[in-house]
């Protein structure tokens, strides 16, 4: 509840809980998963989607890094890009790439993105 009350004036519409499970629900993480994660059991995963304790500053980056947008469960705006998973996972690799590979990637892209034309119609 300190944090909630700390960030009045935020996103208060759900707790830092709910926001929480939200984020793991959005994941597609079972909370055994999550807490796996985040370094701690699953009975402390519940207690924080409960809003019985609230995480610690370790939890919240592990979880980060594996895309749980913490400034949103911490009731800031969203902090994410809205892209899905998949989506980031595509731009850290085109970021990773060389100047070859980056090249080939936006080949792929633009090749991938024509649009399908209609098979000619016998007659």
């Amino acid at each position: 509840m300190f944090l909630n009350t700390l960030l009045g004036g935020r996103d208060m519409s759900k707790t830092m809980g709910e926001r929480l499970r939200i984020e793991r629900t959005r994941l597609g993480l079972s909370q055994e998963a999550l807490a796996a994660i985040g370094g701690v059991k699953k009975l402390t995963q519940l207690q924080y989607e409960a809003n019985k304790t609230a995480p610690d500053a370790d939890y919240l980056v592990a979880v980060a890094v594996e895309g749980v947008d913490v400034a949103y469960v911490l009731g800031l705006q969203r902090g994410g890009t809205g892209l899905s998973p998949r989506q980031e996972a595509l731009l850290r690799n085109y970021d990773a790439a060389d100047d070859d590979g980056r090249r080939i990637i936006e080949g792929t892209a633009g090749l991938a993105a024509q649009p399908k034309t209609p098979a000619l119609k016998r007659r």
